[in-house]
């Protein structure tokens, strides 16, 4: 049997939303689609927390949080990971 794991770019309902609930696949978003961020009196991107109010679209879904791709490539110099490379 084939298990599919459906890497969103946002939350937000609509035709991917659907195609994951249509194959029963489990889905995965990265932490930083839920970032909040807001421009200070400088213009400056502030972090504001997380916006979960979207995160009922994926209610009845199998769900998976990816918050280490972002962080790991600003940290680690020449980190690159294709898709090639991915299980």
């Amino acid at each position: 049997m084939l298990k599919f794991l459906l890497s969103l770019p946002h939350v937000m309902r609509g035709l991917l939303i659907d195609a994951a609930r249509s194959l029963n696949a489990a889905v995965l978003i990265s932490a930083n689609t839920l970032s909040n961020w807001k421009r200070d009196a400088s213009d400056i991107p502030v972090w504001h927390g997380f916006n979960t109010r979207n995160l009922h679209h994926l209610n009845g879904l199998e769900a998976y949080l990816d918050s280490a791709g972002f962080v790991a490539s600003q940290l680690v110099p020449g980190l690159r990971v294709d898709r090639g490379e991915l299980p």
